[in-house]
C-alpha cells in the first residue's frame, strides 16, 4: 500500500490538511480519516487514512498518509503541496537509505537537506528528534 510520511508543526486547523489530501486525490476520496496507528486503517478504498503520531522536538506530528491507489505523486510533490496549503515547512524523506537525512520543503519553494540528530532517535521509532 502506497503511503507518504511527513513531519509537520501543529496545523492551524486539520481541515486544511483534509482539504489538501482530498485535492491531491482529485476529490476521489470520499473521506479522510485520522487514526492513531496502522491497526486502525480502513479497508474502504474511497477513504484516505492518515496515521497521526504526536512527536516532541522540532516537529509536532508525523503523518503517514495511506493513499490506497488514489494518488500517484512523489512524496516531494505531496510535501510541497501540503507546505503551501499549511503555509509552513514540511519535512519528508529524501529516499536516501540513511534514516537521518531528510528534506525540508518550505511554502516559498525552498528545499533544504537536513540531518536528524542520531542521539535523539529512538531505537524503534522516531519519538523525539532534533534537526542537527
Amino acid at each position: 500500500m502506497c503511503f507518504s510520511t511527513l513531519f509537520i508543526k501543529e496545523p492551524r486547523d486539520w481541515a486544511t490538511i483534509t482539504n489538501a489530501v482530498k485535492a491531491l486525490t482529485r476529490n476521489r476520496a470520499s473521506d479522510v480519516r485520522y487514526v492513531g496507528d496502522v491497526e486502525n486503517l480502513s479497508d474502504e478504498k474511497s477513504i484516505v487514512d492518515v496515521v497521526v503520531m504526536q512527536l516532541t522536538g522540532d516537529a509536532d506530528y508525523a503523518l503517514e498518509i495511506y493513499w490506497k491507489g488514489m494518488m500517484e505523486l512523489a512524496d516531494d510533490a505531496v510535501g510541497m503541496y501540503l507546505a503551501n496549503a499549511l503555509g509552513a515547512a514540511v519535512i519528508i524523506s529524501d529516499d536516501n537509505p540513511s534514516p537521518c537525512t531528510w528534506l525540508r520543503l518550505s511554502p516559498n519553494g525552498i528545499i533544504e537537506n537536513i540531518d536528524l540528530d542520531i542521539e535523539k532517535l529512538d531505537e524503534h521509532s522516531i519519538v523525539t528528534y532534533k534537526i542537527a
